[in-house]
């Protein structure tokens, strides 16, 4: 068991009980702490708060969860009964979350900006005409930035009800945030581009145009995917957080990473592949309904992604996104479409059906539970 003396200084103590994200410490990974949702309901997004200590969760059943990463456990349930809940990200404060609609019948497209501690909601964003798919919190600035099915991106202040600019798109439109670069805002709405923006001149078009191949290639360039990808779209949209990769979620084809800076492709990896020859024709076709996040670690060393069956598979990035490990686990039977990492701590969360937070355990035989909470992440 790991020693640190509390008699040093307290700055000195928090160094030496940091956890480098090595690859024998993230093979070794493991499920501290599931949650389970009350009626077998889907998960549809997680998100951590920027300092760490909190976990929210937006549920099928119209909840949003509050979960404690110093402890694991729930602290609020908030409901969202006559709007529902389809996206929820943290705001830069611990207390607030932006949360989108998933309630069709209600015809309800506003953005809620909610106190999960006093549960009232501070304000609505409106003016979207169709359900929002994605959103993004500026990193540098209390603004954000959604995309919606009306065919829009909408740029927001959270100081102001109504939106500050906007962005008119065809096809799928999903929105990214780039760590490093928090002026620029990529857009991407079909399987051929990725758009750049900046933000502050948005009225006169992309500064540049990503194109993406329209052919599957996966690690072994000889993969045929399994469903066709005429109908392919990217739903998901992530940077890396050293704005080194762009990694491209989509409906199809597996997880396409791009080059950030110079937008070339770089690899494409399907995690669905070794699961497809046993799926069902209902399967795949089901399979294309769900939104598969990826997520880097906080060091950029490695990439996660979930899929259709409930595994987790980890990449090394610096290895040329070479597989290291594809952890099954039966806390996920349903799709494992969300995965976030602290941004401070030694712990990741994802979510199906339920929600699962991962900690690391020490040694090589992975057997000694390591505290994420006294063990913050070395970057």
């Amino acid at each position: 068991k790991e020693y640190v003396d509390d008699t040093l200084p307290p700055k000195i103590i928090e160094e030496r009980r940091k956890i480098a994200l090595t690859t024998n410490v993230i093979q070794n990974f493991k499920v501290g702490k599931i949650h389970k949702t009350s009626k077998d309901d889907i998960i549809h997004s997680i998100d951590f708060s920027e300092n760490g200590n909190w976990l929210a969760s937006a549920n099928d059943d119209q909840t949003i969860h509050i979960y404690s990463c110093e402890t694991g456990m729930e602290t609020n349930i908030i409901p969202s009964k006559k709007y529902g809940c389809n996206i929820v990200k943290f705001t830069h404060s611990e207390r607030a979350v932006l949360h989108t609609s998933n309630n069709v019948n209600n015809r309800e497209n506003s953005i809620r900006y909610l106190d999960i501690n006093s549960n009232q909601y501070i304000r609505y964003f409106s003016g979207h005409r169709d359900r929002v798919v994605s959103l993004a919190i500026n990193p540098s600035s209390d603004s954000f930035v959604s995309s919606s099915l009306d065919k829009s991106v909408r740029m927001w202040s959270l100081e102001s009800s109504r939106c500050v600019g906007k962005i008119n798109v065809n096809g799928y439109p999903v929105v990214g945030v780039d760590p490093d670069h928090p002026m620029v805002l990529p857009i991407s709405c079909d399987m051929k581009t990725v758009y750049l923006y900046d933000i502050r001149k948005c009225s006169q078009g992309p500064f540049r145009e990503f194109t993406i191949k329209n052919q599957a290639v996966t690690q072994t360039n000889t993969h045929t995917p399994a469903i066709p990808p005429q109908n392919s779209k990217i739903q998901n949209l992530t940077i890396s957080p050293n704005s080194k990769y762009m990694a491209l979620s989509t409906s199809h084809e597996g997880v396409i990473i791009l080059d950030a800076f110079q937008g070339n492709e770089i690899r494409r990896i399907n995690p669905h592949e070794g699961h497809i020859g046993n799926m069902s024709e209902k399967q795949k076709e089901k399979m294309v309904n769900y939104t598969f996040e990826t997520c880097f670690s906080p060091d950029n060393r490695f990439l996660l992604i979930g899929d259709y069956m409930g595994y987790l598979h980890t990449f090394d990035v610096g290895d040329n996104f070479k597989a290291i490990t594809q952890k099954s686990t039966f806390h996920h039977v349903a799709p494992l479409t969300s995965i976030k990492f602290n941004p401070r701590k030694a712990l990741f969360a994802t979510a199906s059906r339920s929600v699962a937070l991962w900690i690391p355990s020490s040694g090589h035989d992975g057997q000694q539970p390591i505290n994420p909470t006294s063990h913050p992440i070395s970057l």
